[in-house]
């Protein structure tokens, strides 16, 4: 059996012989028995698109976003609240005028627009993709 191969190129000398054949033949039909079986198990069928849908790892990270965004905004109320506001601090505090209200509702505004048009083009598309599979 070995007389076909030549250790020196690596290469064999003989493919028209019988066994040569066989060997040749049960090692394609190993390796498309193993491409076979791991379309299967990816669900695929001939003529089927392969969809991955949406990535469970992407879903769990918006959601620690979130769970930080929150933290920063509950954290901020408590740091807000453990603040000494004394009467006479209270009362001797310089106060917002009108403009400034307007100004800071203004820049609210605009934050919360651009957090919604981002989650609207970017996070929801892959949502209700992940939601239909």
């Amino acid at each position: 059996m070995c007389s076909a191969w030549n250790a020196q190129t690596g290469a064999l000398s003989d493919f028209n012989a019988e066994w040569i054949r066989a060997l040749l033949r049960d090692a394609i039909h190993n390796v498309l028995y193993v491409q076979a079986n791991s379309l299967a198990v990816n669900g695929l069928a001939h003529g089927a698109a392969y969809d991955p849908g949406f990535p469970v790892y992407k879903i769990i990270l918006i959601a620690a976003w979130v769970l930080v965004g929150i933290g920063i905004v509950v954290g901020g109320f408590f740091v807000y609240r453990t603040i000494p506001w004394t009467e006479d601090r209270w009362y001797g505090r310089k106060r917002i005028t009108k403009k400034g209200w307007i100004i800071i509702g203004c820049v609210a505004a605009a934050i919360v627009a651009a957090i919604v048009i981002a989650f609207c083009v970017l996070i929801l598309p892959e949502l209700t993709k992940a939601l239909v599979m």
